[in-house]
């Protein structure tokens, strides 16, 4: 249940980011997407020094 939420808030982040790049418009803020993440996945994220808000938009 978990996995499918985290699954679904990044492909939705994801979604809105084309969407923001197709009509020209800033790229949404990540800050609920982190919010919203796992421990878990908080603790990847930290360990390969991409837990930020910037990076995300980067991926």
């Amino acid at each position: 249940w978990e996995q499918n939420l985290e699954r679904f808030n990044m492909d939705l982040f994801r979604m809105r980011c084309y969407l923001a790049s197709l009509q020209g418009g800033e790229l949404p803020n990540p800050k609920s997407l982190l919010a919203t993440a796992s421990r878990p996945t908080k603790a990847a994220l930290a360990r390969l020094g991409i837990f930020s808000v910037s990076s995300f938009h980067a991926l």
